[in-house]
């Protein structure tokens, strides 16, 4: 192989190394959005109830 071809070949290795891991950190932010939006979510009622404990009446 000539020294064009070796480059070429390791140039297309480590792009597609950067596509791989630009899709797995995509998906790790992802597992750790959907959890997080789920629990926020099932906090609202509590703290509804105690923010609505605090007020008054009038």
């Amino acid at each position: 192989m000539t020294s064009q071809a070796t480059t070429a070949t390791t140039l297309q290795t480590v792009s597609s190394d950067a596509r791989v891991s630009k899709g797995v950190r995509s998906r790790r932010s992802l597992s750790w959005l959907v959890p997080t939006f789920y629990i926020v979510f099932l906090l609202l009622p509590i703290y509804w109830l105690v923010n609505m404990s605090f007020k008054t009446n009038t």
